[in-house]
């Protein structure tokens, strides 16, 4: 097994085993959290790799996970403009991915 799979897994267990015993009923959401940090930072990751469709690959995985992230924790704290970030991010997100890319690959006025 790979090291960082294994390191992942002790720490979502460590999670659970922490959230168990101090009687947190809603551990699994600090769970969903860490997984959206790993997947933004794995995005992050992918953009620095050489190459246009790799970054805006990257970059639009990044953005599904901070758009998601904002979801959730909006609806933990109450917080409800939260969610039309996340909306807004999720809807103009992939457009501004699409006219990036046109533009890189020959221009937009074709």
């Amino acid at each position: 097994m790979n090291k960082n799979i294994a390191i992942m897994f002790l720490i979502i267990a460590l999670i659970l085993v922490v959230g168990h015993f101090l009687q947190l009923e809603d551990y699994y959401v600090y769970v969903m959290l860490i997984g959206l940090s790993l997947v933004i930072l794995a995005g992050l990751r992918v953009t620095t790799f050489r190459g246009v469709s790799n970054s805006l690959a990257g970059a639009a995985t990044a953005e599904v996970g901070v758009a998601t992230g904002f979801m959730i924790i909006g609806k933990m704290y109450d917080i409800y403009y939260f969610s039309d970030i996340a909306i807004y991010l999720l809807l103009l997100g992939p457009i501004g991915v699409l006219i990036i890319s046109r533009f890189f690959r020959g221009g937009i006025a074709e």
